[in-house]
């Protein structure tokens, strides 16, 4: 088995050490995967699954078996920072970013980051067995995580850098609990609806209303994982009726109930 944990977005030559937003642009994830090592390691791929060999791969490495063809046709999951590249590059992957690891014509992909964990447990559990997995598993203090959604809300759980936006969720942050509608905060922000909705989209890429679920997610978050109200009192806090309220917020932006921020931020507590 071969297993590629990544290309290095971040090799020198790209300029992009220390840029967490710049390493996923895309001429320069192009100018990585046109470097000699890579296309050297695409050939490899390739040669070791046609001799019968099994190819994995998380995070950026996914590129790898990609440039090689194996994944034509077949399914794969990759950084979800990375999927508009894929589409547009490798429209015939059938590419599901929310899950944490694939497998699919002899190709095991994971997601970012601590997906490569994930992957090689993955790979333990289907080469030794589940027992071993989950020893490790319990060894390490490493959850169950099947989906990458629970990450990537967080992208829009940043205040955008830009003062439209800024002032925007400012605004709907003061607001709190009785949010203010897209008209009002755009008539406090001297302008249209419009070209409130336009500026907060090329600063963010998401509508308003997004950016409001956004502010209310960001503060219930933190009440969550204060621990210190019940989850009615949240809701209350964020401007909602109730639990059910709060749950169906946190499920739709983060595939999560609220009982998980507070779990995950007691189980950083005790480890710390």
């Amino acid at each position: 088995m071969i297993v590629f944990p990544g290309i290095g977005l971040d090799h020198p030559d790209l300029g992009s050490e220390g840029d967490i937003h710049g390493r996923y642009d895309e001429r320069k994830i192009l100018h990585r995967m046109s470097m000699p090592d890579a296309e050297a390691f695409a050939r490899l791929a390739q040669r070791h699954h046609a001799r019968g060999g099994k190819v994995a791969a998380s995070c950026s490495g996914v590129l790898l078996p990609a440039m090689a063809g194996l994944l034509q046709g077949g399914a794969a999951t990759t950084h979800w920072r990375l999927s508009g590249f894929f589409h547009k590059l490798f429209p015939q992957i059938r590419l599901d970013t929310k899950r944490m690891v694939v497998e699919s014509h002899g190709i095991v992909s994971a997601g970012a980051a601590m997906a490569q964990m994930d992957l090689m447990l993955y790979l333990i559990r289907k080469q030794i067995g589940r027992e071993l997995a989950d020893l490790v598993m319990s060894y390490l203090l490493i959850d169950t995580r099947t989906t990458q959604a629970r990450y990537q809300v967080w992208e829009h759980l940043d205040v955008p850098d830009d003062e439209t936006a800024r002032s925007f969720e400012a605004l709907i942050e003061a607001s709190l609990p009785d949010i203010l509608s897209v008209r009002q905060a755009a008539r406090q922000l001297h302008m249209t609806e419009k070209t409130l909705a336009r500026r907060l989209f090329k600063a963010s890429g998401v509508t308003p209303m997004t950016l409001i679920h956004s502010v209310r997610m960001r503060h219930a978050r933190r009440l969550l994982e204060l621990d210190e109200l019940t989850l009615d009192e949240v809701a209350q806090r964020v401007g909602y009726a109730n639990a059910t309220s709060l749950r169906k917020l946190t499920m739709r932006m983060a595939q999560v109930a609220p009982a998980a921020f507070r779990s995950s931020a007691t189980g950083t507590r005790s480890r710390g």
